[in-house]
């Protein structure tokens, strides 16, 4: 997940699911204990249906947690200036199996680049590896293996990498300086506090503040 999405937290994260499932065992063997003292042990106690409680509930998480899984909703993003046309030898149709040809690696890599510096479709919080694929028409997978081969890094490294420049750059231009650094930060593409600070701080060795301190 962490190499999927340039912002990644607990949104995109499947814990949620154990949870619920958790809870739905828990309350069904409650439901089952209750079934077997009144039908087996014929002991009368009040009579009350964990098990609509559980369809209840487990419907209600479900749908709660379900609609904020970016990875199923995703926010479709119209920065798609730079696409490979339909007959370009580097359109991906199939996974190589023996990997992407040095060649191509360096040549896809270009276009990748030139695609996020130009179009800066990270500037979306949510942005991922799918939304790239999806612009520049190739395959998830090889995509992931040309920014691995060509860049040394994986994409969530990559696409924050732009963002600290951004972040940078606005930082150091007059225009933005009744921002404030977390406003900075949003506007670059980040998604919180808390991720701008720990990603700025392992970039740079310092946090946003400590850094404009030095400007």
């Amino acid at each position: 997940m962490p190499f999927h999405f340039s912002n990644y937290n607990s949104r995109n994260s499947l814990r949620w699911l154990t949870f619920v499932l958790s809870l739905f065992l828990v309350l069904f063997c409650i439901d089952l204990l209750n079934s077997f003292i009144i039908r087996v042990l014929e002991i009368e106690i009040e009579r009350f249906s964990f098990l609509n409680l559980n369809l209840t509930i487990f419907t209600f998480i479900m749908i709660f947690f379900g609609i904020n899984q970016n990875a199923i909703y995703k926010v479709q993003n119209n920065n798609s200036n730079l696409i490979l046309p339909e007959n370009s030898e580097l359109q991906v149709v199939k996974h190589v199996r023996n990997g992407v040809p040095e060649q191509q690696i360096t040549e896809l890599n270009e276009i990748i680049l030139k695609y996020l510096g130009q179009s800066k479709p990270w500037l979306n919080p949510d942005y991922s590896l799918q939304m790239m694929a999806d612009d520049l028409k190739i395959s998830r997978q090889k995509l992931s293996e040309v920014i691995n081969q060509g860049q040394k890094k994986n994409f969530y490294k990559l696409i924050n990498e732009f963002r600290i420049r951004e972040v940078k750059s606005k930082l150091n231009n007059p225009a933005f300086g009744h921002y404030t650094v977390l406003g900075i930060g949003l506007e670059s593409g980040f998604n919180s506090k808390t991720s701008f600070n720990r990603i700025f701080k392992e970039e740079t060795g310092l946090t946003p503040s400590e850094y404009r301190k030095t400007i």
